[in-house]
């Protein structure tokens, strides 16, 4: 199942639980990612529940890098 969304922090609660990032349109900071998740995933992610914060963390930091240097951008910019 595809999932796409313009927000960094459900791409990172997907990636956080096992789902991947296609691909990402646009440029940073109008990013939107097409995730591929189960059904399960994209359930528990409507219902809610408990997120493990530390790698949720590190997956959101890993995409902000990841799409500052699409964009041509240091990864670590901070404007």
């Amino acid at each position: 199942m595809t999932i796409s969304t313009d927000s960094i922090d459900k791409a990172a609660f997907f990636t956080t639980f096992g789902g991947k990032i296609i691909k990402t349109e646009g440029k940073y900071p109008q990013n939107i990612f097409v995730c591929e998740v189960n059904k399960l995933l994209a359930a528990y992610e409507l219902i809610g529940g408990y997120v493990p914060y530390n790698k949720f963390c590190n997956e959101r930091r890993k995409i902000k890098r990841m799409t500052r240097k699409m964009a041509g951008l240091p990864e670590y910019f901070t404007g």
